[in-house]
């Protein structure tokens, strides 16, 4: 459910978003959607990329902490050399999510 929450945010605004996830009742895993959120967007064009990155900094600090974002690009970061398989500009697009959502 969460990623097809995520996949087609392109079309919702952020406070629709913000209600869904926060009827998930996902609790201290917060950063996990995050991070689907943005493993989703790798497979996307960069305008949907753009929109991602936007949503989880709208979506910073009504539905994610900082924790929960530093956590986030953490995981990312530790599992790059897995990730760089599908998507071998990962690095490029995460670095750019990193700098759009800050």
């Amino acid at each position: 459910m969460s990623a097809d929450l995520l996949s087609d945010n392109s079309c919702m605004c952020d406070v629709c978003v913000q209600d869904l996830l926060s009827e998930l009742n996902i609790g201290p895993n917060k950063h996990h959607i995050a991070r689907l959120a943005i493993m989703l967007a790798m497979d996307r064009h960069n305008a949907q990329r753009e929109l991602t990155s936007q949503l989880i900094s709208d979506l910073y600090r009504t539905v994610f902490s900082s924790n929960d974002i530093a956590q986030c690009f953490s995981d990312l970061l530790s599992s790059i050399d897995d990730i760089v398989l599908d998507t071998p500009d990962a690095h490029n697009v995460i670095t750019c999510c990193t700098s759009l959502a800050s």
